[in-house]
């Protein structure tokens, strides 16, 4: 089923789709067709309303402040995903850890049981490009995405909670193995 979090002021986002250690405590509602203007469908026939346009308030924020004023700071990187249904381009704002070979992202979904969708998407479409801060610009990247092997995520999960200790609680809210990706620019 379907729902939505309310967030001051009147801002709604279906569930599961911000960061969790960004949703703040929260109502969760069903949404009727009646309730607000219609904003989409979701499988059952109700609607999608309210303002779903908080990850274009964030990457607007991330590209005018070159990267100084959003939640994550300078960590923040846009993923230009490819649908692996559609083809169709995606912008998905996620924290990118810089390692020497480039980027990894955490396909946490604040620790859900399923995978966040540009997850999928990347593994479809493993060569994109991502805007960062680089330098103190933001620029767009040409990356390849590779899944961190299992004998290797321990080590790469690992570092990452010691820089970003949420990722760890992620862990204890699920039983997947929650995927670890490293962005490798290309030359092309």
């Amino acid at each position: 089923m379907w729902q939505y979090r309310t967030r001051p002021p009147g801002l709604l986002v279906l569930s599961g789709s911000l960061p969790h250690s960004q949703v703040p405590p929260a109502t969760t509602r069903v949404l009727g067709a009646d309730q607000f203007p219609v904003r989409g469908k979701i499988p059952d026939g109700r609607h999608v309303v309210g303002d779903m346009g908080w990850n274009d308030d964030v990457i607007e924020k991330f590209r005018s402040s070159k990267g100084t004023e959003n939640y994550w700071g300078p960590k923040l990187i846009i993923l230009h995903s490819i649908g692996a249904k559609s083809g169709e381009t995606h912008l998905n704002p996620v924290v990118g850890f810089r390692n020497a070979n480039g980027w990894r992202v955490v396909a946490s979904k604040g620790g859900t049981p399923e995978n966040p969708a540009w997850y999928h998407n990347l593994r479809a479409n493993p060569s994109f490009d991502i805007e960062a801060l680089v330098d103190g610009e933001v620029v767009t990247v040409p990356v390849t995405a590779t899944e961190i092997p299992a004998d290797q995520w321990h080590e790469a999960y690992n570092a990452i909670v010691a820089e970003e200790s949420q990722f760890g609680d992620y862990l204890e809210k699920t039983d997947r193995r929650i995927p670890v990706l490293q962005l490798t620019p290309r030359t092309d």
